[in-house]
């Protein structure tokens, strides 16, 4: 995860006075309403121009997933595309307003519905104060280290995250989808175990493998053993 704030807050936003105070869209060309998600919205368009260098030919905003396949709802905030023609989707941006946690299972199951319609090869959440990037790749997703640029996106030229095992894990890092797919690439995971058994196994790794266990007897007292 990569902490934005000091970048975004770098970016400012004209407002345009209608009924009510409004943000102009570069790509859909209007005007869009003034809110906290619409904001880092838009200052995502500028990052993703000014600083990772993607072609403003290249990004769609609001993308509805009917024009992917008839019948599907949904749209996503913002899609990189490879080419100018936007025929092979790069990226998938879910954008949240500042108060939302971009870590939390709803919001990268939202990114992930998108991704899997699109076919994208990465994800973004971000919302305006961190931005976690993730590569899918063999079926599986992993963290990267840091927000490439666009160059770096095409090329694959990506490092990813370094899995900390010294650290016990709290409950809620237990029940984050993040954890569990970081599990679920080591190996820990089988790929064929049920999604709604991921959060029992990792509370049992982390007994086994990061807990001190001050008692001998404490996989016999619960059953394990």
């Amino acid at each position: 995860m990569k902490n934005i704030e000091s970048i975004f807050n770098l970016i400012k936003l004209k407002e345009h006075k209608q009924d009510e105070k409004c943000y102009f869209d570069p790509i859909r060309y209007f005007l869009v309403q003034k809110k906290p998600e619409e904001e880092v919205r838009q200052k995502t368009i500028i990052f993703l121009q000014k600083r990772l260098g993607v072609p403003i030919e290249r990004i769609r905003v609001e993308e509805p997933m009917c024009h992917v396949k008839k019948g599907l709802r949904g749209r996503a905030d913002i899609v990189v595309y490879r080419d100018d023609k936007q025929e092979e989707v790069l990226l998938v941006i879910e954008c949240k307003a500042p108060y939302i946690d971009v870590e939390c299972n709803m919001v990268l199951d939202q990114a992930i519905r998108y991704r899997d319609i699109l076919d994208a090869e990465y994800i973004m959440l971000v919302n305006g104060i961190n931005a976690v990037v993730y590569q899918f790749k063999n079926g599986r997703y992993k963290e990267v280290n840091k927000i490439p640029t666009y160059q770096e996106f095409l090329k694959s030229k990506v490092r990813f995250i370094k899995e900390n095992k010294d650290k016990p894990y709290t409950f809620e890092d237990i029940k984050s989808k993040r954890l569990q797919n970081k599990f679920l690439n080591m190996g820990y995971i089988g790929e064929d175990s049920p999604e709604e058994n991921y959060e029992f196994y990792l509370n049992f790794l982390n007994l086994l493998l990061l807990k001190k266990i001050s008692s001998p007897n404490i996989l016999e007292k619960i059953g394990v053993m």
